[in-house]
């Protein structure tokens, strides 16, 4: 079958879907596209949708990557139907839950003398290597305020909007880096080299959101996700203690 046309057929089948919502929330979708920044790609939705399939074999899942404005657009078309993101999307016509909260840590190589202290004062990245945060990132302007405010010397070696990819560069560069605990867990546990350490004046929070439409909104599709996000976080949150919604 020709590509343009399964598309056709799926959106028709999304169209009789939501004629269905709008009579019964019983009704699961399928398949479920989800559209997520790249980091909850690679590190949350795995587990997520590996707990979803156990639950329900027969779903199919369809998966991208978006930058929030486009995430927006993907969902006001019927592109998409859940997106996971950490900024809020605001609009009229959109549904966005705040799932969890993370607070901000640093990441260093294990090698890094300042991996010898189970905390840090933000006086401890002095004059060290630092892989920042793109400018587009609010938490770019943010972090640079915090660093200015206390006198902190540093060379920024690296800028990235994608998260796992500076968490990556920490090792080969020897630099540190400043991302919320549940990604910098999240990749430590397979990432033998680096690890993170509270810093006492970090107190920003990095907030994890859910969007949708309005049908979805409620719907049992929706409350399929959610105990699936709990359950395949759980261990890790307990640990963090991060409440989850």
């Amino acid at each position: 079958m020709r590509d343009d046309v399964e598309q056709l057929l799926m959106q028709l089948d999304k169209i009789q879907m939501q004629l269905n919502f709008g009579r019964t929330d019983q009704v699961i979708l399928n398949p479920l596209r989800f559209s997520a920044s790249l980091s909850v790609v690679n590190e949350i939705l795995p587990s997520v949708i590996s707990t979803m399939h156990t639950k329900k074999p027969d779903m199919l899942f369809y998966v991208n990557s978006l930058p929030i404005v486009s995430m927006s657009q993907a969902i006001r078309r019927g592109n998409v139907d859940f997106a996971l993101s950490i900024r809020k999307i605001e609009h009229s016509s959109i549904i966005s839950k705040k799932l969890l909260s993370a607070r901000e840590v640093c990441i260093m190589p294990k090698s890094h003398p300042l991996a010898t202290k189970s905390t840090l004062s933000v006086d401890d990245i002095n004059h060290e290597k630092m892989i920042m945060a793109s400018r587009t990132d609010p938490a770019y302007e943010s972090h640079r305020e915090l660093l200015y405010k206390h006198k902190i010397r540093y060379q920024r070696i690296l800028e990235s909007p994608f998260s796992t990819l500076s968490m990556a560069m920490i090792p080969a560069l020897n630099a540190l880096s400043i991302n919320n605990v549940l990604i910098a867990e999240l990749v430590c546990q397979h990432n033998s080299h680096i690890t993170w350490r509270y810093v006492e004046e970090f107190i920003d929070q990095t907030d994890f959101y859910l969007s949708m439409p309005p049908w979805l909104n409620n719907s049992k599709t929706e409350n399929l996700f959610l105990d699936s996000f709990r359950e395949s976080l759980m261990k890790i949150t307990q640990k963090l203690n991060i409440d989850t919604i």
